[in-house]
Parts: C-alpha cells; sequence; structure tokens
C-alpha cells in the first residue's frame, strides 16, 4: 500500500466549522490517504452505441443481487442490465405527468429484492415499478415536512429519510425520518447561518435503519438514528486540504465559494462507507458504524463512480464503465474474483 504524503497518525480531535451548528465533529487519526494497491480491470462498458439501449446516461448504481440500474436522462427512464451488461428492462414510461412518466429523475433505487422507486422531483412523486417494469403504484409528498424535498431513500425496513432544500435563513430541520405513522423532523446543521439554501447540498445513504448525511461543500459526514438523534460526526480525508467554504454576494444572490467535494452517491457495502472525493480522485472507504478511515483507491477515470460488489460504476459523457476491484493489498478477502 502507498501514502499520499505519509505521516504519523496524530491524536483523535474534534473540530469545528464556524458556519455549521452540528458538533462535536470529531477528526481522523491521520489524514495521509493510505492507497490501496487494488488492481482495477475493465470488464465492459454500457454505451449509448451497444444495444440501443441507452442514449444520455446521466447516473448508476448497483443493488447487492449484482443487476447494475442506470438513469437516462434523454428519454426518462432507468435501465437494468444484468451483471455481466445484458439488457434486462427499463422502468418508467418516458416523458410526461401520467403514472410512470418523469419530467426530471432526482434519484432511484432498489427495495431489497423486490421493487424498484424513482423519485421525480417536480411532481415530487416517487413511483414504484416490480423488478420486471411493471408500474405499481406513485405516492405524493404532499403533506410531509416540506414540499421541497430533494432526496428520498430508504432502509431495508422501510424507513424513508428525506433531504429538504431549505428556502429560507433559518433554524430548521433538514431531515425527515419515517416509517409508516411515525415521523421525525431533525437536523439542525446550518443553524442561523447564511448559506441557505446552497449550503443544503449533499447525498444520503442508508447504514442499517439509520442514515448518514454526506454534504457536498464541507468534509464531513454525519450519521443519525431513526429517532434523529446524532450517532457521530466525522471529518472526510479533505478536511485539512481545503478552507471552510464562503459566501460571495453578487447583485441577486450569492453563491458558495469553495470546491465540490462530493458529487456522486456515497453507498454502503459490507459495513464500509464509499465516498467519492471530487479533488483526490479517489474513493474513500470508511468504517460506516465508527466513521474511522480505513484506505482509499484511486480511479482510472474521474466521473459520476457508484462502488458496490467490489466493482466501481462510473458514468461518463456517453457510456458506463465497469470495472472489477480484481486485487486489494489490504482486504484480499473482498476482492472479486476473475470472471
Amino acid at each position: 500500500m502507498l501514502c499520499a504524503s505519509c505521516g504519523a497518525d496524530q491524536e483523535v480531535r474534534t473540530v469545528k466549522f464556524e458556519t455549521l451548528s452540528v458538533s462535536p465533529i470529531e477528526g481522523q487519526k491521520s489524514y495521509d490517504r493510505i492507497l490501496d494497491v487494488a488492481s482495477l480491470r475493465k470488464l465492459f462498458e454500457l454505451s449509448a452505441t451497444s444495444g440501443g439501449v441507452l442514449i444520455a446516461p446521466a447516473g448508476v448504481f448497483a443493488d447487492t443481487m449484482g443487476f447494475i440500474y442506470v438513469a437516462d436522462e434523454a428519454d426518462y427512464r432507468i435501465h437494468r442490465f444484468d451483471s455481466s451488461g445484458k439488457y434486462v428492462t427499463s422502468y418508467g414510461e418516458g416523458q410526461g405527468t401520467g403514472p410512470g412518466e418523469y419530467t426530471g429523475i432526482l434519484n432511484f433505487g432498489a427495495l431489497g429484492d423486490s421493487m424498484v422507486y424513482v423519485f421525480e422531483y417536480m411532481s415530487r412523486e416517487v413511483s414504484y415499478f416490480d423488478l420486471e417494469g411493471s408500474f405499481l403504484r406513485a405516492e405524493r409528498l404532499v403533506g410531509s415536512m416540506r414540499d421541497f424535498s430533494d432526496q428520498y431513500v430508504f432502509t431495508r425496513r422501510g424507513r424513508v429519510y428525506s433531504r429538504f432544500r431549505l428556502q429560507e435563513n433559518t433554524n430548521q430541520e433538514l431531515f425527515e425520518s419515517r416509517l409508516g405513522g411515525n415521523v421525525v423532523k431533525f437536523g439542525q446543521i446550518y443553524g442561523d447561518s447564511p448559506y441557505f439554501p446552497l449550503a443544503v447540498a449533499g447525498r444520503l445513504v442508508t447504514f442499517r435503519e439509520h442514515m448518514i448525511y454526506v454534504p457536498q461543500w464541507y468534509p464531513l459526514f454525519v450519521q443519525y438514528r431513526p429517532d434523529g438523534s446524532m450517532k457521530y460526526a466525522r471529518t472526510t480525508m479533505d478536511y485539512v486540504s481545503i478552507e471552510e467554504p464562503k459566501r460571495i454576494e453578487v447583485q441577486r444572490g450569492g453563491y458558495i465559494d469553495g470546491p465540490v467535494l462530493v458529487v456522486d452517491f456515497s453507498t454502503v457495502f459490507r459495513g464500509q462507507l464509499f465516498i467519492h472525493a471530487n479533488i483526490a480522485q479517489t474513493v474513500d472507504i470508511y468504517d460506516a458504524e465508527t466513521g474511522d478511515y480505513q484506505h482509499s483507491i484511486r480511479l482510472p477515470e474521474n466521473g459520476f463512480t457508484h462502488a458496490l460488489n467490489d466493482r466501481i460504476y462510473q458514468v461518463g459523457d456517453s457510456t458506463v464503465s465497469v470495472w472489477a476491484i480484481e486485487k486489494s493489498s489490504m482486504h484480499p478477502e473482498l476482492s472479486a474474483s476473475s470472471e
């Protein structure tokens, strides 16, 4: 294994961001990235020219059974492929406002081995499909915490976590946890920060029945329990290399001045949290239970990245590349077997 600017471990300490109200935030023992010399072998590509299914891939995720799901922003559908790249089925009826139709797909996922869900932002509806692609039902998110939810993720037991695009510069809860009629609002992360609504951008991922929030602009991640209480807040490996983002005022509002740290959906697999570090072009891996940093994998290309099943999935301009983690110097038992 290799270290990026190796150095001795430091004592774990708490840190603070001036524009965040979340506390305490615990640092990592060291901020030297440990680069796993895993060998990434390209298995195949899903492209707009192969099979005539994809037009403009915009997002990808895989389930634990190995199926690959690709969002196509040109024909407003989700396409499903098997683990070898063979087309299986599609979800959705294309652009429109009818059942199973979309005007903009925001995020999507699988509910165990029974259903696929698609969250449509403009209508604030979640559509459900069986695995074969048949439309089951749609749920409009009206009467929930706010009408501006922009992320929607499930746990295996059916608990829903939502993140909301807050429109006011006030101390509001950013998230909602919902299971049946039990609804909990939580996450006053930004307090009275002047960064609303720009600073709330980030990604949600579930871990067991908990939720992990990975902000786009801040080098940290936060895990919450179903009752909304915080289990931990930890810094990412980018903490020592960037400054806290600043708001720049312009005539018609403002913008965030700072690097975009996270652009993809983070994932949890076998108790590990995978975060694509946009600047370092690595997948940084943390213990999801504790938030402790473990190691990193250098990416062969940049682009929307998803890591699961000992594979890395990357979206390019017109293709989805699938890589196998063929050899791992630190975790050989997790390496993908040869195919």
